[in-house]
């Protein structure tokens, strides 16, 4: 049985309490070591054999 694995990167009210990198407005998309936060979750689910898609569910699909 293969699954769908539902990713919910969330943020918080008033803003990033990080340094802003430039064109991430959101958590997921902060750099790090050069690769946006939301990125390795999704590879490491990709890379299961188990998991079928993955599915993305934030809180402004505009962000993003």
């Amino acid at each position: 049985m293969r699954w769908h694995a539902l990713l919910l990167p969330g943020s918080r009210p008033g803003g990033l309490p990080f340094a802003p990198a430039p064109g991430a407005k959101v958590k997921a998309l902060l750099p790090v070591a050069g690769v946006p936060m939301i990125v390795r979750p999704v590879r490491a689910l990709l890379g299961n054999k188990r998991i079928a898609g993955v599915r993305v569910l934030t809180q402004d699909g505009a962000l993003l």
